[in-house]
C-alpha cells in the first residue's frame, strides 16, 4: 500500500517488503522509520528494501538503515537490499554496509 508519505509497503507472514519511492534523507526517513518499526513490532524478521527509486542515501539514510538492521539483527531476522544503484553501492561498500545488509539484485 502506497502512502503520501512516498513509499509503499507491505507484509506477508515473517516478511516485510518497503519500496521506498523518494530518497533517504533526513527529510523523508522519519515516517519511514515509523513503519518500518511498526512492522518489526508485528513480527517481521526478514524486510526487503527495493530501493529502484532512491537516488540519494545521506548520513539520515544510512542511520535508518543500520538502525533496521540491528533492530531485524535482534530476532535474528535480516536486511535485503534489493535493485540498489551503483552510486549507492559504491557508497555502502565504503561504509562496509555491504558485510551486514544483504545486497541483491544489481
Amino acid at each position: 500500500m502506497e502512502n503520501q508519505f512516498g513509499f509503499e509497503i507491505k507484509k506477508q507472514g515473517s516478511k516485510g517488503y518497503f519500496n521506498p519511492r523518494v530518497d533517504l534523507t533526513a527529510t523523508t526517513v522519519g515516517s519511514m522509520r515509523d513503519a518500518v518499526k511498526g512492522m518489526i513490532s508485528s513480527g517481521v524478521t526478514e524486510l526487503e528494501f527495493d530501493m529502484k527509486d532512491v537516488e540519494i542515501v545521506d548520513s539520515s539514510g544510512i542511520g535508518f538503515l543500520v538502525a533496521v538492521y540491528n533492530s531485524l539483527s535482534k530476532f535474528r531476522g535480516k536486511l535485503i537490499i534489493k535493485n540498489i544503484s551503483e552510486r549507492n553501492l559504491e557508497l555502502f561498500k565504503a561504509l562496509r554496509l555491504d558485510k551486514y545488509f544483504l545486497i541483491q539484485g544489481n
